[in-house]
């Protein structure tokens, strides 16, 4: 996933059971990781778009080059963890 560094990015994540159903998650968060895997924000996700599908907001931070930095959402399905990792590269233009 690519955005701007100071600009607003929606970062959404789709939950399904087994059978690729759209299914509701309790527990959502957000983690943000920087180039090193080191923990730097962890966010709840309260947004609910549909059935199984959640979005924050989420700003990076102010930067003058680019960074990569590694997301990881995650939730509970009937007593699960279910998790999405990706990348976020940050550019400044």
């Amino acid at each position: 996933m690519n955005c701007i560094s100071g600009n607003n990015t929606r970062i959404q994540a789709s939950f399904t059971d087994f059978d690729g159903s759209p299914v509701d998650a309790n527990n959502i968060k957000l983690i943000v990781y920087d180039q090193n895997y080191k923990k730097i924000n962890e966010y709840s996700i309260n947004n609910k778009k549909n059935i199984g599908v959640y979005y924050i907001d989420y700003i990076p931070e102010r930067i003058t080059r680019p960074t990569t930095y590694y997301i990881e959402i995650s939730g509970e399905i009937g007593g699960s963890v279910t998790l999405m990792r990706d990348t976020l590269n940050v550019k400044f233009i």
